[in-house]
C-alpha cells in the first residue's frame, strides 16, 4: 500500500512540474509582466527552494549523485528563466544559494563528486539561461558583471563550471547558445575575472582545478567547453597583470576600423580627417588614401561634417550603452547564420516613422545581416527602409553596397570587428567597422 502511495504521490508530483515546465514555453514575454501576480511566482519558487533543500540532506543524493525528484524541481527552472520576472525573484532569493550547497554537499562526500550527468545538464543550462536573460531580459537590463556577481556570491559559479564539463549527451541548440554565450561573457567580464577567478579565490581554484584535470568531469568534456575554459583563465591572467584595464572595469568601448587598412583603433587613438571625419589609424595611412578620396572629402560641407560627427557619437553612445546585448546578439547570428563575427552588418535605425530623429535609448529591436546579403543583393532578408532605398534611391543604395564592398575588402579586418549601418536625419547613411574594446 506504501509502494503505491509513493508511485501517486511521484505521479501528481510529475503533473504539477509539467505545468511549470509547458507553461513558459507556450506564454509570451508579457504573461509574467502583470498578468501573473509576483506572489503568484514567488510561491512556485520557495516550493523548489524547499524542495531542493530538503533533498540535500537525502543519502541516495549524497552516495550516487542522483535522485528524481531533483530533477522534476529543476526541469521547469529552465523554461521559467527565459522570462523575466522569474529570473530576478531567482537571484533575489535563496535559489541559487541552496542549489549551490545542494551540490556541494555531494562534492564533500568525495572531493571530485558529481551529481548524475542528467542533473549536470540540467544544472549547467538552467544558470546559463538566468544569466543570458538577466542581460537581455526587458524586465531587468542587467549588466553582465552584475548578474555574474550575483551568480558568485551564491556559490553556484564555480559549480557551474564543474557542471559544464559533463557532456550533453546530444547537444541542443539550447545547449549551445547560453552555455557558449555564459562562458563567453565570463571571459570578456574583466573585474569579475580580477576579484573572483584569481589564485586563492573558488572560481579560480576550481577552473585551475578542472583545467589541471583534478575537478570537473573525469572524461568526455567537450573540447568548445575546454577551450572557453583556458580562455577565461589566461584572461583572468592577462586582467590580473594589466592595471589599466582593471580601472575600465567591464565596460566595453568601441575601437574605429581605418578607412585605408581596415585597422582597429581605439577612440584615443583615432585620427580623423579634418574635412569630413573619416577615420585613419595614422597620418600614414590618411596620405596614402588621399588620391581616393579627394575627392569626396572636398564634396563635405560644414553642415555634412557636423551631422557625420554627431552621428558618429550617438551611434557610439547606443553601442557602448548595450554593449552586453548587442554582443550577445552578434554572438547568436554567427550561431544562426554560419557566419564569423567580422562578415556581420549592424543594422540601427534612428527615425521612426521616416520622421524625426529620438535619441535611441532602448534596443529592443535590431537587425544582424550578412554582408554578403548586401553585396549580393538579397534584398527580401533586409529590413523595410534598406529595400526602400534600393528601390526609391538606387543612387544611395549603390554608394552603400561601395562603401561596403571598400569596407569587406581589407584583407586584415580584424576577427572582433563587425559592420554597423545607421539611417540618420534626412535620410543620411552612417556605415562604419567597429569592435568593442
Amino acid at each position: 500500500m506504501s509502494q503505491n502511495s509513493g508511485r501517486m504521490k511521484f505521479k501528481a508530483k510529475s503533473k504539477l512540474i509539467s505545468v511549470f515546465r509547458l507553461l513558459p514555453q507556450k506564454a509570451d514575454r508579457t504573461l509574467f509582466r502583470g498578468k501573473i501576480p509576483e506572489s503568484e511566482i514567488q510561491c512556485w519558487l520557495d516550493y523548489v527552494i524547499e524542495g531542493i533543500r530538503g533533498l540535500t540532506t537525502n543519502k541516495s543524493w549524497i552516495q550516487s549523485g542522483h535522485v528524481a525528484d531533483a530533477w522534476l524541481l529543476l526541469e521547469p527552472c529552465q523554461f521559467m528563466f527565459c522570462h523575466g520576472v522569474p529570473v530576478v525573484l531567482a537571484f533575489e532569493s535563496e535559489f541559487f544559494q541552496v542549489l549551490s550547497s545542494f551540490i556541494k554537499v555531494r562534492k564533500e562526500s568525495d572531493g571530485r563528486a558529481m551529481p548524475s550527468t542528467r542533473l549536470c545538464n540540467k544544472i549547467a543550462l538552467l544558470v546559463s539561461t538566468a544569466f543570458t536573460f538577466s542581460i537581455s531580459g526587458f524586465d531587468n537590463n542587467w549588466s553582465s558583471e552584475k548578474s555574474f556577481k550575483k551568480l558568485d556570491a551564491s556559490g553556484i559559479l564555480e559549480e557551474f563550471l564543474r557542471c559544464a564539463t559533463v557532456p550533453y549527451p546530444t547537444e541542443s541548440a539550447d545547449w549551445n547558445k547560453h552555455l557558449y554565450t555564459t562562458l563567453y561573457f565570463l571571459q570578456l567580464c574583466t573585474r569579475i575575472l580580477l576579484q573572483r577567478f584569481q589564485k586563492g579565490k573558488p572560481c579560480g581554484d576550481t577552473l585551475q582545478a578542472i583545467l589541471d584535470g583534478k575537478d570537473g568531469a573525469k572524461s568526455g568534456t567537450s573540447s568548445k567547453v575546454m577551450k572557453r575554459l583556458q580562455a577565461i583563465a589566461s584572461a583572468s591572467i592577462m586582467r590580473a597583470t594589466d592595471a589599466a584595464e582593471h580601472e575600465h572595469g567591464s565596460c566595453l568601448g568601441l575601437a574605429y576600423g581605418c578607412n585605408n587598412c581596415g585597422k582597429l583603433v581605439s577612440k584615443e587613438s583615432l585620427m580623423n580627417c579634418a574635412q569630413c571625419n573619416t577615420n585613419y589609424c595614422s597620418k600614414k595611412c590618411q596620405r596614402a588614401e588621399w588620391k581616393v578620396h579627394k575627392s569626396e572629402c572636398n564634396q563635405c560641407t560644414k553642415t555634412e561634417f557636423k551631422n557625420r560627427k554627431m552621428i558618429k557619437l550617438s551611434v557610439a553612445n547606443v553601442l557602448e550603452k548595450r554593449s552586453d546585448y548587442i554582443n550577445l546578439q552578434l554572438t547568436e547570428a554567427c550561431h544562426t547564420l554560419g557566419a564569423k563575427r567580422n562578415e556581420l552588418i549592424l543594422e540601427l535605425d534612428f527615425l521612426v516613422n521616416d520622421g524625426i530623429v529620438p535619441a535611441m535609448d532602448d534596443l529592443r529591436e535590431l537587425k544582424i545581416s550578412s554582408i554578403t546579403e548586401y553585396l549580393e543583393g538579397c534584398g527580401e532578408k533586409f529590413s523595410p527602409w534598406v529595400s526602400g532605398m534600393k528601390e526609391k534611391n538606387p543612387d544611395d543604395y549603390a554608394r552603400l553596397v561601395a562603401t561596403l564592398m571598400a569596407k569587406a575588402s581589407f584583407s586584415n579586418r580584424p576577427s572582433e570587428g563587425f559592420g554597423v549601418l545607421a539611417r540618420t536625419v534626412g535620410g543620411g547613411l552612417w556605415v562604419e567597422f567597429v569592435a568593442f574594446s
